[in-house]
């Protein structure tokens, strides 16, 4: 879990946009799943409404990769 402090956020600039993806693409077998994952981070968030709109952006990137995982 992301706990918003200096160890994780220097954890998580050390990573590359490709490693992250993969990532995702591992542990999430469908953008359904992803989808609900972040839901629940938006709503844990201080600025929801944002976090919203970050997600729909990471949701339609994502969504091409899961159309040509299946």
């Amino acid at each position: 879990p992301f706990q918003n402090n200096d160890k994780d956020w220097s954890k998580l600039k050390s990573c590359t946009l490709e490693d992250l993806l993969i990532k995702v693409l591992n542990r999430y077998d469908s953008l359904n799943q992803v989808e609900t994952k972040l839901d629940s981070i938006c709503q844990e968030s201080t600025e929801p409404e944002l976090y919203h709109q970050t997600a729909a952006v990471l949701l339609k990137s994502l969504m091409s990769f899961y159309e040509n995982k299946n």
